[in-house]
Parts: C-alpha cells; structure tokens; sequence
C-alpha cells in the first residue's frame, strides 16, 4: 500500500515539476519577443470563422478566454466547454450590437459580486462606433465605457431582456453603494431605459 501511495505521490511531483519547467521554457522563449516577453497561461482560442457563443455570434478572429486550467494554458487549437468561457474579445475595429451599444470585449463578474452566488457579465464599449443615440445608451455614455450585467443563465451574454435580471454598475455607479441613492436611482433609471429597447 505503502508504494502505491509513494509511487503516486511521486507521478504528481514529475507532472508539477514538468509544468513549471514548461512554464518557464513558455517564458525564457520570450525574451526579446515583440510581445514585450509577456507569457499568458490562460487558455485561449482564435474563432477562425463566425461562431455563437454564450448566444453571441461572434466574428472571425474574435479571442475566446478561458478560465485558468491545469489541462490546457495557452492557444488552443480547438474550441475549449462555452462553460469555461471568461471573456470574449473581438478583433480590432469590431462591435457587437448589444441593446443599441457597440461592444468590443465581454467579462465575466460572476460568482464574486458582493460575495453572493450572483452571476453576471461586463462590457467593454467603444462610444466612436455608437451609430443611435437613445435614452439607454446616452446614460451609459455618461458614466463610463464600461457596463455590469446581472444574469439568470450564465450562458447567455445576448441582450436578451427576460434574462438581464439588472444592472450592477456603470463607472462610478455601483450597487453595492446600497445607501447612496443617488447611485441607486440612477442605476434604476438605466435598467428601467434597458428594459425599454
């Protein structure tokens, strides 16, 4: 018994030792690199045509990121679960409509708002590309380039109004300033200009 225990702890070491030499191979391989020696190991994938994620359709080129996994680090040459997804990123000069917004990156917020069980997504917006203005999307211009969405179903990023539950924050504008209701009624106002489109 006693061997088996040895003989697996020491598989487990070999794996680790490998994983941090491969790591710091990854790294000294980038030295002098355009890239400014950066090395990510979060895994990733490049859509190599228009594919839907998270009920997105997404454009060629567009970075799929992944959590962080001991199995995977890096670029994937396959799509990796849609549940791992942590942010989606298109290429350069690209939007997705969303609600009448441009949006350039999506975030995942989930899990860790205000220490509860919530899920969510942010959105990055690039206001250049804004080709209607509306009541929504001039409030969202007034607080940042920046918007958190709460979410019933996870895997569901669209805006799709029966599953955006409401909005967390804007810039400065948080939700978890429960007692500033200055903050609070505006964040109001815009789920309530969301709710309309």
């Amino acid at each position: 018994m006693k061997k088996i225990t040895y003989f697996t702890i020491g598989i487990g070491a070999i794996i680790i030792v490998i994983k941090i030499f491969k790591t710091m191979l990854n790294g000294f391989g980038n030295i002098g690199s355009t890239s400014g020696g950066y090395y990510s190991p979060v895994p990733y994938f490049i859509t190599k045509e228009p594919t839907v994620v998270k009920n997105i359709t997404v454009p060629k080129g567009t970075t799929l990121q992944y959590i962080l996994s001991p199995f995977a680090e890096g670029q994937q040459d396959i799509m990796l679960k849609e549940n791992n997804i942590d942010a989606i990123n298109l290429p350069e000069g690209k939007t997705i409509d969303w609600g009448g917004i441009p949006v350039t990156k999506f975030n995942a917020t989930g899990d860790f708002i205000d220490g509860s069980n919530t899920k969510g997504f942010s959105i990055s917006i690039d206001f250049n590309q804004l080709k209607n203005k509306t009541t929504f999307t001039e409030l969202c211009q007034s607080c940042n380039e920046r918007l958190s969405v709460l979410i019933k179903n996870k895997n569901d990023w669209s805006f799709n109004i029966e599953n955006i539950s409401d909005i967390y924050s804007c810039g400065p504008y948080q939700r978890s300033y429960k007692n500033n209701k200055k903050q609070q009624q505006f964040l109001d106002k815009l789920n309530n200009e969301l709710k309309k489109y």
